[in-house]
């Protein structure tokens, strides 16, 4: 497992491209078209809906994550928090960039840049969870990982890694 894991970590670095920027792989060398401040926690345990429409969502919470970056990243967090839940891949991906897609448009090179992006995102979801757990086995903030589920999200970001362009 160590070793698919350091496989894909030296894919994604290969594939970098300018220093802190690690969204840009290197046919492009050019910084994407829109940036501006995400959540990286844009999940269901941060966004608040209205109570008579949960499909009205009236905020955000969870600042303490506010980055300043490619709004790009914004679109993979989403659709690899809805890929781990349990969506089928393609169906859950399509309907992230989609939506956002209608109201942003992405570009190209935004596009491209998406599996990689949802394949990092998995990974890290992996290592953060079991890093905290590691350190602070009492703590109740992340659960134990089944080996399985580790296992699957490797295996998921892998064929994410694969594939040019998003499933």
């Amino acid at each position: 497992m160590r070793e698919r894991v350091a496989a894909l970590h030296q894919k994604f670095e290969r594939s970098r491209s300018g220093i802190g920027q690690p969204w840009l792989p290197a046919p492009y060398g050019v910084y994407p078209t829109s940036d501006g401040y995400i959540t990286i926690a844009m999940n269901d345990l941060n966004v608040l809906v209205d109570p008579a429409d949960e499909a009205v969502v009236v905020g955000v919470i969870d600042f303490g994550d506010l980055v300043h970056t490619a709004l790009v990243a914004d679109v993979a967090i989403v659709a690899a928090d809805l890929v781990v839940s349990g969506a089928p891949v393609r169906d859950a991906i399509a309907d992230v960039v989609m939506a956002y897609h209608e109201i942003t448009p992405l570009q190209p090179m935004e596009l491209v840049l998406l599996n990689p992006l949802i394949a990092g995102r998995i990974l890290t979801d992996v290592v953060v969870a079991s890093w905290h757990r590691k350190r602070n086995p009492a703590g109740t903030h992340y659960s134990d990982l089944d080996p399985t589920v580790v296992r699957a999200r490797v295996q998921l970001a892998t064929e994410l890694l694969a594939t040019d362009m998003p499933l």
